[in-house]
């Protein structure tokens, strides 16, 4: 069912819900007020002279004579009962109520006056009895036609008024509806053209301050992200593609000169084939890392091995055995030990990789410090620092500097570092220390 056929819907039903009770109430107050007057005007009719000359019973056969309000007395049946229990219909008064225990009851003094529904002659009738002299009761009873009709007519008015009520509510909360959706379907129809084009540029109407309005940042939002999303995409893969070719190349080459040398039958000096083999060994572990790498970086954020609370020291210890130098670069661990809610995976590959850059630049027999207090953990050594024009972009990925391009690796360990924290809640920051070396910080949130 579309939005705007339920919306007139439920408001059909809720001006039913409305019309209905205020129906029941009018019909309920107006029945209660006819029956009142009803009422009284029988009570007086019998509190009258009239009346009262009919109910002498030295008078019995006289027939009364019309009331005080001007309504023959032919609409009228008496009946004169005893405390006996004998009954005396009047000349006339045969369509007279039938009597019952209760109006016995009057004329016996037993009880007051009496007022009641009844059926006489297969006519609703009013029945009011009462005792104008002890030992007898008069029964008076009228037809109720005039008040019956009017209340059906009152009955007909409602449903007929109701009715039209409800329909024409219908009909109005469509025409609302319609129009106060028409910025949705604004909004439909611009989504459905961006996801048609692809054209994550585009962006919808933001008009107003109307949760319509604010609907429109939202996916607005969600566009400028997804956009940023795909150009972070092309990026990793324009810079992937660049970071792979020269390995590629240089492997091929090296293969290339040694199928020649089989198909050929040209030896190749044992040096330079051992040379080629080194060579090709050390592309194919530079392409594992890079493809690891490249692997980790893509990883959705959201998918990642299980979190728990994780010991840091742990962490920065099996880090540190993993980076261990074998140029004889010493590695210090100053440790106090924390606990996060992380992934110590991810955790610790993010540390091995700070360590394997301060190693990569510390001079031999150099010391690289490590040291973790809090959830801060901080990796110093003692080469010659970032350059200040490369302080902004070291965790960029594939970004490497000048005098990086002769060292081995491919720009992405502090990036997949950068990734790791954030991932984590944390922030990571490099700095130079005032007596030299590079210093990278990286802060974790406490364990809740």
């Amino acid at each position: 069912m579309k939005l705007r056929t339920r919306l007139a819907l439920l408001s059909a039903g809720a001006t039913a819900a409305v019309v209905v009770a205020a129906s029941i109430a009018a019909y309920v107050t107006t029945s209660n007020d006819l029956h009142r007057a009803f009422d009284e005007r029988l009570m007086a009719r019998a509190d009258g002279p009239s009346p009262r000359r009919g109910f002498d019973p030295d008078r019995l056969g006289v027939p009364p004579r019309p009331g005080p309000d001007g309504i023959r007395t032919t609409d009228v049946s008496l009946r004169v009962i005893t405390a006996a229990g004998v009954v005396i219909t009047l000349p006339g008064d045969e369509r007279a109520a039938a009597v019952t225990k209760d109006d016995i009851a009057v004329a016996a003094g037993k009880r007051g006056r009496l007022l009641r529904d009844a059926e006489a002659a297969g006519i609703h009738v009013r029945v009011y009895t009462v005792s104008p002299r002890a030992g007898f009761a008069v029964i008076i009873t009228q037809p109720l036609a005039a008040v019956d009709d009017a209340l059906a007519h009152l009955q007909l008015v409602l449903l007929l008024i109701g009715g039209v009520g409800i329909a024409v509510a219908a009909g109005l909360g469509l025409l609302v509806a319609r129009a106060g959706l028409s910025p949705l379907d604004r909004l439909g129809a611009a989504a459905e053209r961006v996801a048609t084009t692809e054209n994550l540029a585009d962006r919808l109407p933001e008009e107003g301050a109307s949760e319509l309005s604010r609907l429109g940042t939202t996916i607005n939002g969600m566009l400028e992200a997804l956009e940023a999303s795909r150009a972070q995409q092309r990026h990793l893969i324009e810079d992937a593609s660049h970071e792979l070719r020269t390995p590629l190349a240089s492997m091929r080459t090296n293969v290339e000169l040694l199928a020649r040398s089989e198909t050929t039958g040209t030896a190749i000096p044992v040096e330079d084939r051992r040379a080629l083999l080194r060579d090709l060994t050390e592309q194919a572990e530079e392409l594992s890392v890079l493809v690891g790498e490249l692997v980790d970086l893509a990883r959705d954020p959201s998918v990642s091995a299980e979190s728990g609370e994780v010991s840091l020291a742990a962490v920065v210890e099996r880090a540190a055995a993993r980076a261990r130098s074998h140029d004889g670069t010493t590695i210090t661990l100053d440790l106090t030990d924390s606990v996060v809610l992380g992934d110590q995976r991810l955790l610790e590959r993010a540390v091995v990789n700070v360590i394997a850059n301060a190693l990569a630049w510390s001079p031999p027999d150099g010391t690289v410090e490590v040291r973790l207090a809090g959830q801060m953990i901080t990796v110093r050594d003692h080469g010659p620092g970032f350059l200040p024009d490369d302080l902004p972009r070291v965790f960029d990925r594939f970004y490497r500097s000048d005098d990086a391009r002769g060292k081995p690796g491919s720009g992405l360990g502090l990036a997949i570092v950068h990734q790791v924290v954030a991932r984590h809640g944390g922030t990571v920051e490099a700095h130079n220390a005032p007596d030299g070396g590079a210093v990278v910080t990286i802060a974790l949130p406490s364990s809740p």
